[in-house]
């Protein structure tokens, strides 16, 4: 296994071992859910595949080691905050990411949360100190396709 298959799998047997349920909801293409919910405990796996077929740096391998570990954290009565830092912090380990040394985010502080309809999601990756902008474009809040910036 390498490091980062390690640490999905580390991930998910953590997770699935507890001796407190954690209950997360999938839906696919939800336009009420981008990626991720932590309020309504949703991932949106349509988006998750959308990003994936882009062979971008995020992962839904990444992204549902997020979602899940922030789920588990929140189960444990963790506030949304460090729930959702932690999660950042494990899509992080999944996907060999070099991680903000303050916040310990990747992506999470970076994005510019739409509103409805079809709008684009901007996401900064910050890689070995170079600033990447990868471009999410969404239709009825649903991702369609990610491209990479070549403007940081």
């Amino acid at each position: 296994m390498t490091k980062e298959q390690k640490a999905y799998y580390e991930t998910l047997k953590t997770v699935i071992n507890s001796v407190t349920k954690t209950s997360i909801n999938v839906v696919e293409n939800d336009k009420n859910v981008i990626v991720g919910d932590a309020a309504t405990k949703t991932i949106d796996v349509g988006d998750m595949q959308a990003i994936d077929q882009n062979n971008q740096v995020v992962k839904s391998s990444n992204l549902m080691g997020h979602e899940i570990w922030e789920q588990f954290n929140l189960t444990y009565g963790v506030p949304l905050p460090d729930a959702h830092k932690s999660g950042s912090n494990k899509e992080g380990d999944i996907g060999n990411y070099v991680r903000d040394p303050n916040t310990g985010a990747v992506i999470q502080p970076d994005v510019t949360r739409p509103g409805a309809g079809n709008e684009k999601l901007i996401i900064k990756v910050d890689r070995t100190g170079k600033r990447s902008v990868y471009i999410i474009d969404l239709t009825n809040r649903n991702v369609t396709k990610v491209v990479k910036s070549e403007k940081p």
